[in-house]
């Protein structure tokens, strides 16, 4: 009986053993297992945030990259600009002229002299030369003639191939046709409505301007005639039409 009684406790003093082998064994497993996964968890942290570090450095060396071409892009834009406008003021301050005035031509619209011609003489640097219709001052430029008399303020004007010198916009050389739509353009009138060559025009009080056109056979203009002391025999009811 005794031997009974002693083998059942050896059984289960056996199996208490086992029981606490087994109970202690498998939370030292899960343990493990619950490290192994921390671990595998921040080495793939690791590696995300540097895969995530290296990606932002790209990025930000790639902005760099095109921040600093587009900096050289402007950057030689704008020095070409500079070189040009300072090679524009350089050829200007050489010259004596402004850029504006370069690319005008040397003429002069004598159409703005005919109420007050003589500054002509300094503006266009003429010279005295013999009379040709009045006894008085007398100049001339390169076919261009002004003559005046200061004592009864009349004065005649005769353009003989000066192409600086410009009537409404027209040259001695140009068509008939452009002088005839310029001065109708500005009220002149025909002296005779049907022919082009001479035209009338009311000017300030009694004055009245004249101008002869004188053409070849092919209508070109080779000189014309102005004055502001109109006389003969004419119509000057034309003024009126």
């Amino acid at each position: 009986m005794r031997k009974a009684i002693k083998k059942i406790i050896a059984l289960s003093a056996v199996s208490c053993m086992i029981f606490s082998i087994s109970a202690c064994g498998i939370p030292k497993e899960k343990t493990e297992t619950k490290d192994e996964t921390s671990e595998i968890s921040s080495e793939d942290t690791s590696q995300n945030e540097t895969s995530n570090n290296e990606t932002s450095a790209i990025s930000e060396l790639e902005v760099s990259s095109v921040s600093s071409v587009e900096n050289d892009s402007n950057t030689e834009v704008v020095s070409g600009s500079d070189n040009a406008a300072s090679s524009v003021s350089a050829e200007s301050e050489e010259s004596g002229e402004t850029p504006a005035e370069e690319n005008n031509e040397n003429t002069i619209e004598i159409s703005g002299y005919f109420e007050d011609y003589e500054p002509l003489v300094s503006s266009l640097g003429m010279e005295l030369t013999e009379p040709w219709q009045m006894s008085d001052d007398s100049y001339v430029k390169d076919g261009y003639y002004l003559e005046f008399d200061p004592e009864y303020g009349i004065a005649s004007m005769r353009n003989d191939g000066n192409s600086a010198v410009v009537l409404y916009g027209c040259k001695v050389g140009d068509n008939v046709d452009s002088f005839d739509t310029a001065l109708l353009g500005d009220n002149w009138k025909r002296l005779d409505a049907n022919s082009k060559g001479t035209y009338v025009k009311k000017a300030s009080g009694e004055t009245i301007f004249w101008i002869s056109l004188t053409c070849d056979e092919s209508g070109t203009v080779t000189s014309w005639y102005w004055n502001n002391w109109p006389e003969g025999d004419w119509d000057r009811s034309v003024l009126d039409e």
